[in-house]
């Protein structure tokens, strides 16, 4: 008997479930470790010995709530038996249906992502409720993730109608249940079920469903994956995605070679739609001679464009095409008007260029420190602290305390006037 409780401890041990939570995914999960080790052998024969099985067996028949877990444990983790989800969930239902707040718990967790089970949310919510009344933690945790339950009952009817529609083979449907379980709209995200409604309804052509398992997959660092969906709703007109292989072949990403002849032939196809990133790209790559000669001409032509639909980057570097006289002629005005557009969108850049300008003078522009100390200022504050306080220090050796005084309010005023 000694050896019997022994071995029932150690797998006690070996089966507890864990909890993990992903920052990253916010994914709230269980899993099961395999154990390394279980001691000397003869240990490890009598954890596996079928008698041993046969005992919890017979004591979870008789209503034996640890008998129950054990039995549930095993069946889950598919350690020493078959992995059996439904055999699972039945042995830990009658453990949760005796109060034992663990089981509740975790029968609630197999409900929320149909474990032996078909999913029920409003079962999940249930159980997750009577364990947390019994104090249990892990169940107060899984809670915040559901909503008030009036609204967790409307939004599961709305569920149920997006569930028949896409078994039924409706893309849209697939695709919008797919955003409900992977981004847990109005009900706790299951990401697993999710990207199955998502691929569902890729395969049928859907490229809203196309695009975002791109996206998935680009964020998960499976570029080559990311690439083939991008590419299947690009083929089929989607800007974004034409956007989105530009970008992953000017950068290149893992198992992916940086490739400028398919970048521009991406961004072309995006840009002729007016897409501003892709637009701004095309002027980037026509400045610096990526997979096309040099042309300053055609740079600006892009970049206008871009900046023309508030694109900050291109209106920084449409400034600095004038600040340097590239493809144009030198003209601080012009630059400063393109420096003052980003600038008043909060760019920090933007508002260190435009201290650049007004410290410097010429070329249309009154050379001004305490504007330029000004503008350095705002540009630390919004997070361009390096240089702009290297400049600031060399202005303050220029200017009387009045001036430095009166700078720094006129930098505070514009702060406080541009808050949220």
């Amino acid at each position: 008997m000694n050896r019997i409780i022994i071995a029932t401890l150690l797998l006690a041990l070996v089966t507890l479930p864990l909890v993990g939570y992903s920052k990253n995914l916010e994914k709230f999960d269980f899993t099961f470790e395999e154990p390394k080790s279980i001691g000397d052998k003869a240990e490890q024969n009598l954890v596996n010995d079928d008698g041993l099985f046969k005992y919890h067996k017979k004591m979870a028949l008789q209503g034996d709530i640890e008998a129950q877990r054990f039995l549930w444990a095993k069946y889950r983790s598919g350690y020493g038996v078959e992995q059996n989800y439904n055999k699972a969930f039945k042995w830990l239902k009658l453990a949760a249906e005796q109060g034992d707040a663990s089981s509740q718990s975790s029968l609630a967790y197999m409900y929320e992502r149909g474990e032996g089970v078909e999913i029920n949310l409003l079962e999940s919510y249930k159980w997750y409720s009577l364990a947390k009344e019994k104090g249990d933690d892990l169940a107060k945790l899984a809670l915040k993730k559901y909503p008030p339950i009036e609204e967790l009952k409307e939004n599961v009817e709305v569920l149920k109608l997006l569930q028949k529609n896409s078994e039924e083979g409706y893309h849209w449907s697939q695709y919008e249940l797919g955003k409900m379980y992977f981004y847990g709209e109005g009900i706790p995200s299951n990401y697993k079920e999710g990207l199955e409604w998502f691929h569902k309804s890729a395969n049928q052509g859907n490229t809203f469903a196309q695009f975002s398992l791109g996206n998935i997959y680009i964020k998960q660092g499976k570029a080559k994956l990311a690439i083939e969906w991008f590419t299947k709703a690009a083929q089929s007109g989607d800007t974004d995605s034409q956007t989105n292989l530009g970008l992953i072949y000017h950068q290149g990403e893992k198992g992916i070679n940086r490739d400028y002849s398919k970048a521009l032939e991406w961004f072309t196809m995006a840009a002729k739609k007016e897409d501003p990133k892709a637009m701004f790209k095309l002027g980037l790559m026509n400045e610096k001679g990526q997979a096309t000669t040099k042309n300053y001409k055609q740079a600006i032509h892009w970049y206008t464009k871009a900046a023309n639909k508030g694109d900050i980057d291109s209106q920084i570097n449409i400034g600095f095409m004038y600040l340097r006289g590239k493809g144009v002629v030198k003209n601080y005005k012009k630059a400063s008007e393109w420096f003052t557009k980003a600038a008043l969108k909060g760019s920090a850049k933007g508002q260190l260029c435009l201290g650049v300008v007004y410290q410097y003078g010429g070329y249309g522009v009154f050379k001004n420190n305490i504007e330029s100390y000004k503008w350095y200022s705002i540009a630390t504050f919004n997070g361009e602290d390096k240089e702009a306080n290297v400049r600031i220090n060399s202005l303050e050796r220029k200017m009387t305390v009045t001036q430095i005084n009166r700078a720094q309010i006129l930098a505070r005023n514009w702060i406080n006037d541009h808050s949220d």
